[in-house]
C-alpha cells in the first residue's frame, strides 16, 4: 500500500511540475485582471481572456481595455529573472542566476494580437495601444522604442496618462458590443489555440533553417550589433525580423 501512495504522490507531483508554467501565468492574468478592474467604470470597459478564431489561426488575448481613449490589448508575462531582447527580435532571454531560457517576443505576441482584433472588428483605423506588462519578479532589461513594456504596478496610471479623446461615444459601443458577441473562454479552444501556436512556431524554425525570413520569405544575412552577431533581414528597414 506504502508503494501505492507512493506512486501516486510521484503522479501528482509530476502533473503539477508540467502544470506550474500555466498557473503562474494564471496567477498573473488574475493579478492584471484585478488591477484593470479598478478602472473608473465610467471612462473603461475592461475584457479579459478573449479566444478570437477564424479559418487559419486562433489567438487568445489576456485583457482589452476599451476607452475613448484608445483601445489597450495588455499581454501578461509573469516570469522571474533578467528579461533580455530586441524590440524586433523574434525571441527575448531569459536569465535565472545563470540559466539562460528563450522565450517568445511578446512585442510580436501581441502585434499578432492586435491584427485579430483590427480583423475581427472589420476596422483599422481605431487606435490600438498594444502594451506588455511583467511582474516584480522579472526584471527588465529590453531595448524598447516603439513599443510600451511595464511592470504590473504601472499599468493602470499608463492607461490614465492617455487623455487625448480618440474615439466616438458611438465607436467605443460598437467595439464593447463586438467583444461582448465573443464566446465564453473553453479549455478545448485553449488546447487548439495552444497547437496553432506551437505549429506557427515549427513553421518559423523551418524558415530560419533554411536562412529564410518567416515574416516575409527573404533572406537571413549575418549582421553585426551592439550585443553581437546576429541574423537580419534582407528586406530590412520593410522587415525588422532578426534571429540568433
Amino acid at each position: 500500500m506504502s508503494i501505492l501512495f507512493f506512486l501516486l504522490f510521484i503522479v501528482i507531483l509530476v502533473v503539477f511540475v508540467i502544470r506550474l508554467p500555466a498557473i503562474r501565468g494564471n496567477q498573473g492574468e488574475a493579478n492584471v485582471a484585478m488591477r484593470l478592474n479598478a478602472l473608473p467604470k465610467s471612462e473603461y470597459a475592461v475584457f479579459n481572456d478573449l479566444l478570437i478564431q477564424n479559418a487559419q489561426y486562433s489567438s487568445q488575448i489576456d485583457h482589452v481595455v476599451v476607452s475613448k481613449y484608445g483601445i489597450f490589448v495588455i499581454e501578461t508575462k509573469n516570469y522571474k529573472g533578467w528579461i533580455y531582447g530586441g524590440e524586433y527580435s523574434e525571441h527575448w532571454t531569459q536569465n535565472i542566476w545563470g540559466n539562460k531560457y528563450q522565450l517568445y517576443n511578446p512585442i510580436l505576441q501581441n502585434k499578432g494580437h492586435v491584427k485579430a482584433l483590427k480583423s475581427y472588428l472589420g476596422i483599422s483605423g481605431f487606435p490600438f495601444i498594444p502594451v506588455v506588462v511583467f511582474s516584480s519578479r522579472a526584471g527588465i532589461r529590453v531595448n524598447v522604442r516603439d513599443n510600451d513594456v511595464l511592470y504590473y504596478s504601472e499599468l493602470t496610471e499608463f492607461i490614465k496618462s492617455k487623455k487625448v479623446v480618440l474615439l466616438s461615444n458611438d465607436d467605443v459601443g460598437f467595439v464593447i458590443e463586438m467583444l461582448q458577441k465573443l464566446p465564453k473562454y473553453k479549455n478545448k479552444d485553449n488546447i487548439r489555440h495552444i497547437e496553432q501556436v506551437e505549429y506557427r512556431k515549427i513553421q518559423n524554425q523551418m524558415a530560419v533553417s533554411n536562412g529564410r525570413c518567416p515574416k516575409c520569405g527573404g533572406s537571413l544575412i549575418l549582421r553585426n550589433g551592439t550585443y553581437g552577431r546576429f541574423y537580419g533581414c534582407s528586406n530590412y528597414p520593410k522587415c525588422k525580423f532578426t534571429t540568433n
